[in-house]
């Protein structure tokens, strides 16, 4: 008898749950019903924003190429010799190979810093490109800049500049804008590295990402070509200062290596990073995404109304009919 009676109490109280619910759901499209204008309205107005916004954006385009590190062949004939001369390596200052995992790693983090991206604009002289440009005149395939900030005519700056800098921007404020466009993968793998730019200009897109990896090979070619000869140096002055024969030899192996470092640094262009595919003009913008601007923009403007219409609905409650 108590289990019949408790049987009916839990199918009353799911009826009640149920009613409930309906009731709830009634209630809540009443209300949204009662104050349907202003999620028209305000729904309308993010959709109308969000196509205007989306329209004002201009194209931005990703170029990008493929390279890999240099074949063991390549890089000296260090392997035979690695466990006799160690010492006498760490000595004289002379790397004797390394994982070409933690190679890219390197390459990486190098190609994204401060001190190299910062030199890299000087060199090129990119600071109007990366400050001022604000879009890209596919007819005369110029880049167009903002005439509030630069004088493309007179070369001249005419912003007004932030807080405690100059009229005349630098490579220090530029570099957050240029970090921003790069993006290097490793993909270590496979010992590749993709490096790709972005910019309004699909020509300066794929012209940035060329000089990119001419940089960090010269950057590299020059480092190995002064410990090469430094080492050089070092070893010269080590040999004549030695009469023991094993010794004298060794030596004699580690300065030919040396020797042809210093070659190799001199007659080798791409150094430290070998062109596997070239970056090519892109013809379609990578972003933005207008569609997907407007739909986010539409969607966030009806949960706004939605929320709107429950805080005007609290501030003023509709009257009942038999008031």
């Amino acid at each position: 008898m108590i289990f019949y009676k408790n049987k009916n109490w839990s199918f009353i109280m799911q009826q009640f749950v149920e009613d409930k619910e309906i009731i709830s759901f009634s209630s809540l499209f009443q209300l949204f019903w009662r104050w349907r204008w202003v999620i028209i309205f305000f729904t309308t107005f993010s959709a109308v924003s969000s196509i205007l916004f989306a329209i004002n954006q201009a194209d931005v385009y990703r170029a990008s190429l493929i390279a890999m590190t240099p074949s063991d062949k390549n890089k000296g004939g260090f392997s035979g010799v690695t466990g006799q001369l160690g010492g006498l390596a760490g000595l004289a200052g002379i790397s004797l190979g390394g994982s070409s995992e933690k190679s890219l790693r390197q390459i990486k983090e190098l190609l994204r810093s401060r001190s190299f991206l910062q030199t890299f604009i000087e060199h090129h002289h990119l600071v109007p490109n990366i400050i001022a440009a604000i879009g890209w005149n596919k007819k005369k395939n110029q880049v167009i800049y903002d005439p509030e900030v630069y004088d493309k005519k007179n070369n001249k700056w005419v912003r007004t500049p932030p807080p405690n800098k100059n009229v005349v921007p630098t490579s220090w404020e530029a570099y957050p804008l240029l970090f921003k466009a790069i993006y290097v993968e490793a993909i270590t793998k496979k010992n590749l590295l993709k490096i790709s730019v972005d910019h309004y200009s699909p020509y300066v897109a794929k012209q940035w990402t060329e000089w990119l990896l001419e940089d960090i090979n010269t950057l590299y070619r020059e480092r190995s070509k002064k410990e090469a000869n430094d080492s050089i140096t070092f070893l010269r002055k080590a040999f004549e200062q030695t009469s023991l024969t094993e010794i004298r030899s060794m030596l004699s192996s580690l300065l030919e290596d040396q020797m042809k470092a210093a070659m190799l640094s001199e007659v080798r262009q791409e150094f430290v990073l070998e062109t596997l595919s070239s970056a090519v003009l892109p013809e379609d913008k990578d972003h933005p995404k207008r569609a997907f601007i407007v739909i986010i923009g539409t969607v966030l403007g009806g949960i706004v109304s939605l929320i709107l219409v429950l805080i005007l609905n609290s501030i003023f409650p509709a009257t009942s009919k038999h008031d």
